[in-house]
This record gives C-alpha cells, structure tokens and sequence, in this order.
C-alpha cells in the first residue's frame, strides 16, 4: 500500500525495493516499454497478487497512449484536446462546474466538482456522451501526468483528491451522466492507477443514499471504497484531520474554507453561494482559457522530496480521530472511520 491514510505515506524507494520482484517480473513479459519502475510500481500496487491482470491493465495502457497520444500531448502541454471545438469547450466550461484547485500540504491536486449546480442534462445535449466522456478523461489525464511528476519530485505517493459539493442536487440526477462517470472510473483503474486519493461528499442531501445505489450500478468498486461523506455543512472551519491535509484560506468558502477566488468564485465563474445552474445562454462564443486547469500547479513547482534518492519522506503525521462536538471537517472524515461497502476495510490502504 502507498498509503496508510491521507498523513502516512510510505517512501517510494521503500515501495520499490519492497515490489522490486514483481516489477522485474512485468518489465520481462512487457518487454521495451516506456514503463519505469515507478510506473510498474502502480500497477504491482494496484494489482497485488494478480500480476497477471497487471500486466494485461499496463499493455491495455499502453496502446491507450498511442492511441491517444494528441490528448496525452495536449495534457501535457496544457492545451484544448483534440477532438473539441471551440464552442463546444465554452459549453463543457460553462456548463460542466469542475475544476482544480491548488494542493494539499502534501501536494496532492485538490479537484471541486459542484455536481449539485452542473447542468448535466444541458451538456448531453449540446455535446453528447462522446465528447464529455472526452473532457473528463483529459482532466483525469492532467491530474495523472501531474501526479506522476509530483510522486517522483516528493517522493512519495501523491493522488488526486476530489471535493465534491450537491448543495442543490437534484433526486433525479441524468442516468447518462452516471454512465459516462462510470465507464471514466473503471478506466483509470488500468490506465492511471493509483491516481484517486479520497472523493469528500459535502452537503450530502436526505437521499444520498439512493444516489449511491444507482451509482453502484456504473462506479467501479474501487472508486466507491474511496467516498467519504461528511453529514454537517461546512461553517468555515475546518476539524484537526482536515486542517492537517488541507489550506483553509485556498479551500473554497461552500466547502469550510476561506477561498472565494477574489469574488469571481472558484468553480467555472460561479459565486461559491450561488446554488443556480448555469443555462446554455451563458455560454461564451470564444475561449481564452482552460479555465478548469487555471490552479492545477506543475509537478516542478513542488520541492524536491528526497525519499526516492536515499533520503527520507517528510515526517508521517498520525491523524486523530475527533470529538463529536468537533468542527465540520469531522465525522466520517477521521482516520477510524470507514465508508460503507465491501471494500470498506481497505480503503484507506491504497
């Protein structure tokens, strides 16, 4: 496991030397691939005993990556993917209320999807699945290569971690768009494994719960055993496990920080308050910014971490579990605690 929980990761060079068999073992059947050891390594991590499965998974990516390469360029390179025009990345932008907003203090990418305001019907409509499917592949691709450069410049692992506001969802959220996060989850579990750290629920309504049992239907398990719900609203404080992990004053104020992007709002334009979808009439005719990947930092931009060159990780911090009476970022967040479900026992052990 690469972590313990969000505080305790373990060394890369640790992990490495501990996996070192089963890296030398996919490097002979894979052959000349681009697959360092680090790369290997996610797969050995994610696949434990089922290195069958991990080598077909690193194959699978593989040919993904050559397939795909316009997009994985354009990932790294930070601009418009292929296969979208103009028009219809002003409606994905406008619509779609995702993006990234700066790290933890450990450097993982903080991503806020405020599923309780997006349009999804609207943008199934005016681009199809085809092409959102597109979009959210290319983030979750920007996250990854982020993330990849991130682990090896600190030295331990470092994963996405994605806050996710339904303040004013919907009962009946669009089938169709659960399908396309469906067929998104299961396919970074073999081409960006171990990229996913923690999904945070704020302002889960009354009838969470039914959501989740459709979602069961389409969200891989994995993903599932990774969502955490908080059952207060955020007050603007944050409880020890979150003030640990996170900066209250770059945290958005709709999820307990401080953080309002100088009025503009955090997420897509949008007031943080603001509770309105956004309409397809407000949709710009011209772009001037990937504005979703505007606080989505470099891997460079982090300093060097010193675990993979025989140094050691910054100092593991135990989380403790909080009062009762503890502030918001409290409750089912804390080390002890687990998600429902029949990966539950793990999974804070990725």
């Amino acid at each position: 496991m690469a972590w313990v929980n969000a505080f305790e990761r373990r060394p890369l060079r640790q992990l490495l030397d501990q996996h070192r068999e089963a890296i030398d073992a996919m490097r002979q059947e894979l052959g000349d691939s681009p697959f360092d050891d680090t790369s290997l390594l996610r797969y050995a991590l994610s696949y434990g005993q089922r290195p069958h499965e991990a080598v077909e998974a690193a194959r699978k990516a593989l040919a993904w990556r050559q397939e795909h390469r316009g997009l994985v360029e354009a990932a790294r390179e930070r601009k418009a993917p292929p296969g979208l025009s103009t028009s219809e990345l002003c409606t994905l932008q406008t619509l779609l209320l995702t993006a990234f907003h700066g790290t933890t203090a450990f450097g993982d990418p903080i991503f806020v999807i405020r599923a309780g305001v997006t349009n999804q019907s609207a943008i199934l409509d005016l681009v199809g699945d085809e092409k959102l499917e597109l979009w959210v592949n290319y983030l979750n691709e920007c996250s990854f290569q982020y993330c990849e450069a991130a682990t090896r410049r600190m030295s331990y692992f470092v994963k996405q971690i994605s806050l996710q506001d339904l303040a004013g969802a919907s009962m009946m959220p669009d089938r169709r768009f659960f399908g396309i996060m469906g067929r998104v989850s299961k396919t970074n579990e073999w081409l960006r494994p171990q990229l996913l750290g923690r999904v945070v629920i704020f302002n889960a309504p009354s009838w969470a719960k039914l959501a989740f049992r459709i979602a069961s239907n389409f969200i891989s398990q994995k993903t599932l055993s990774k969502v955490w719900i908080h059952r207060q609203t955020p007050s603007g404080a944050l409880c020890p496990y979150g003030a640990r992990l996170l900066r209250v004053e770059s945290l958005p104020t709709n999820l307990g920080g401080l953080c309002t992007c100088d009025g503009r709002g955090c997420v897509g334009g949008r007031p943080n308050a603001s509770l309105e979808k956004p309409m397809p009439e407000e949709i710009p005719s011209s772009l001037s910014e990937l504005v979703a990947l505007r606080r989505l930092p470099c891997g460079d931009d982090l300093p060097l971490g010193t675990a993979g060159t025989g140094h050691t990780a910054p100092q593991a911090v135990e989380a403790q579990p909080c009062e009762p009476t503890a502030e918001p970022w409290c409750r089912r967040c804390c080390k002890r605690r687990r998600p429902s479900g029949p990966l539950a026992a793990s999974a804070d052990h990725v």
